[in-house]
């Protein structure tokens, strides 16, 4: 059995994909990444480091009702959240984990996520979210995921999104396709008639 390793991102790296929010910080934290043995790695608790706030968004519509700027906020949340799983994928060290294959130091990617946990505070923010989720992810093979509807104020600080996700070294490029890949190419993978 291979020894878990625990490891964070600095302070200062994670309130940089954060900085364009205005609103004052409730509390600090950094995610927990964990190295596991045989390529796997634990990301969990990747949230917004601040709350934003209705005077965070730029165009404030007044006709828009208080669950369409909810929306509005919590995806001003995710791209923080977003941005923060690429800066800890890119750079995840794998060598934390013993492994001394031909991989052991490189980093990963969105395509490399094989599932996500995806917790809202409210799932009328799901469709807007969802948006952003597929930009990082992609829409061909994009990662499995659960997407719960936990409550408002059921999020650490009163946040509306937080992740958590399961990254395997290297399966980006042998699991996932571009989407314009011609489907000819993927013959192999059909079954034969």
């Amino acid at each position: 059995v291979k020894e878990e390793v625990t490891t964070t991102i600095s302070r200062e790296e994670s309130q940089t994909s954060s900085s364009t929010m205005k609103s004052i910080p409730r509390f600090c934290n950094l995610p927990q990444v964990k190295i596991l043995g045989d390529g796997l790695a634990h990301v969990s608790e990747i949230y917004a480091q601040y709350v934003p706030q209705i005077s965070d968004l730029d165009n404030i519509d007044n006709e828009l009702s208080l669950d369409d700027r909810e929306a509005q906020l919590a995806v001003l949340e995710a791209k923080c959240v977003f941005n923060t799983l690429r800066l800890i994928l890119s750079r995840l060290d794998w060598s934390l984990s013993g492994y001394e294959g031909e991989m052991s130091g490189h980093s990963a990617t969105a395509k490399d996520v094989v599932f996500v946990h995806l917790y809202l505070s409210s799932i009328s923010h799901f469709a807007k979210i969802n948006t952003y989720y597929q930009q990082f992810f992609g829409i061909v093979l994009p990662p499995s995921r659960s997407c719960v509807a936990v409550g408002e104020n059921a999020l650490p600080g009163g946040r509306r999104v937080m992740l958590d996700c399961i990254v395997q070294r290297g399966s980006g490029a042998y699991m996932r396709i571009q989407p314009e890949t011609d489907l000819d190419t993927l013959s192999t993978f059909l079954p034969k008639k």
